[in-house]
């Protein structure tokens, strides 16, 4: 990966990987394209400001034209101190991103639970979801494909792994060995909204409302639905929750878990899952949806071992689209001390992640952060990705990305301790353009494919926080390989 071009501000870079042949995807053909965002962050975390930046850059030059005294006048005393004054001044400019400071506006939410989820006394279920035939959906065929592993461990970490209590997992000490694929087509998944992680033990998979606990050999232990997964918050919701047209409880119970994300988290090694949650499904009915209401809610591996049991959460207010703490197309952080469930721009929540991990009687109140493309006169486009840390950021600061053009990455950093703060900075990367519609090659079992259409196009899909550098995926649209014309590419 190419260096950041040096001062007065980064460039981050792209790297295109595009493999020898096509994968195949479902039955069909589709090339893969990676348009990776790599981008240093270090100074952004230690706080330096605008001004400090170009203080850095004021001294630079001064120092450089001393040197250039220094070397008229053979001043061998001053010449290594300025030439070493001059290096450490070029590191720092390398990396300084200067930073404004935003203030938002805050409000808070109540936090329900925690609440008991018992994963291994769970039956599988196949019920069908209220308020719209299945058939008319898009996730009617279970998912067909294959997860490959790595067999043997990670190699050491600078930050331990635990168990849960003291001591380093055993896993940390030997290198891989090999890759391991096995399939996962009976494991009741559909195929929106897939996501994976793993534990030193265990593998979790989820679609849009399905969960699957397996080990990381590839044996399933548990699949179940979502609603089955969050039954007890489920229960909750409906005994707290009343109608927001009439008096009295709701009118349509809470039936629908949604849109889930699913992280692990290496600081208190635990799995974070995540759901949208609302009552009657979205269909044309004017009468049912003057009673939607919609929520969020959260789940915590007791242990890595997810049969070990989860503590489950909500929260949310309001109803329809005046819904509170509840976003669409969301995505999901974690760092030191907080877990963020980031969407548009209008509203972030901000739970203490602690408290959550250890199923503290006595939660802490959620903080939503407010207008933040608002607040600084710039739009940071609608949607917002919370940055999943690995490893311990400078002051702790939690990472969010947006990408409000194809030329520029927004990076913003919060303090645990000032959460009506963040610190927002602006960098230019390796321009590309809006993706297009991809093209997919005929098989003997599909003469005729569909085209893989953008989507969602304003949105980084996923973005991590590693070793002082923000790494980050978005879908463009680029010419590679001398094409003539820009292809689809993530």
């Amino acid at each position: 990966m190419p260096n950041p071009a040096p001062h007065p501000s980064p460039i981050a870079h792209g790297r295109p990987e595009s493999p020898s042949s096509p994968r195949t995807f479902g039955r069909g053909i589709l090339p893969i394209f990676v348009f990776l965002i790599v981008l240093p962050v270090s100074s952004l975390l230690q706080a330096q400001s605008s001004a400090e930046c170009a203080a850095f850059t004021q001294l630079l030059t001064k120092t450089e034209q001393a040197l250039a005294k220094a070397l008229q006048t053979n001043d061998l005393a001053q010449i290594p101190k300025l030439s070493l004054l001059i290096e450490t001044l070029h590191e720092k400019l390398q990396n300084c991103i200067p930073f404004q400071e935003v203030k938002v506006a805050t409000s808070t939410l109540k936090v329900h639970g925690p609440f008991s989820l018992n994963v291994a006394a769970m039956k599988k279920s196949s019920a069908r979801r209220a308020g719209r035939p299945e058939a008319q959906e898009d996730e009617t065929s279970e998912l067909r494909a294959a997860v490959s592993r790595v067999s043997g461990h990670a190699e050491p970490s600078r930050w331990p792994e635990t168990d849960g209590a003291t001591s380093p997992h055993p896993s940390w000490t030997v290198p891989p060995k090999k890759v391991e694929t096995f399939d996962v087509s009976g494991w009741g998944l559909r195929v929106r909204d897939l996501g994976i992680a793993a534990s030193h033990t265990h593998l979790v998979l989820t679609g849009s409302h399905s969960i699957a606990f397996a080990t990381k050999t590839g044996t399933l232990l548990k699949s179940v639905d979502t609603a089955t997964f969050f039954k007890a918050v489920m229960d909750d919701m409906n005994k707290v929750l009343t109608d927001p047209v009439q008096p009295g409880p709701l009118k349509y119970p809470i039936n629908e878990f949604y849109d889930t994300r699913l992280i692990f988290d290496d600081f208190r090694n635990r799995f974070w899952v995540e759901c949208l949650v609302r009552n009657p499904a979205p269909i044309d009915d004017p009468e049912l949806l003057k009673h939607r209401v919609t929520m969020t809610a959260v789940a915590v591996s007791k242990t890595e071992n997810p049969l070990d049991g989860f503590y489950g959460y909500w929260w949310g207010a309001g109803s329809g689209k005046a819904a509170i703490g509840a976003r669409d197309s969301q995505s999901l952080g974690i760092s030191e001390k907080l877990l963020v469930v980031a969407r548009q721009t209008d509203e972030v929540p901000v739970a203490q992640a602690d408290p959550m991990a250890a199923g503290s009687p006595s939660q802490p109140l959620v903080t939503l952060l407010k207008d933040i493309n608002v607040a600084n006169g710039k739009a940071a486009t609608i949607n917002l990705a919370a940055v999943l840390h690995h490893g311990a950021s400078p002051h702790g600061r939690q990472l969010f990305a947006s990408n409000p053009g194809w030329d520029r990455l927004v990076v913003w950093a919060l303090d645990p301790q000032k959460l009506g703060t963040l610190l927002r900075a602006e960098v230019p990367i390796t321009a590309s353009e809006s993706p297009h519609t991809a093209d997919q090659k005929s098989h003997p079992e599909v003469p005729q494919p569909q085209q893989v259409v953008p989507g969602i196009t304003w949105m980084l899909p996923k973005a991590v926080y590693r070793d002082g550098k923000l790494y980050a995926v978005s879908p463009v649209g680029r010419k590679w390989s001398g094409a003539s014309v820009p292809l689809s590419s993530i």
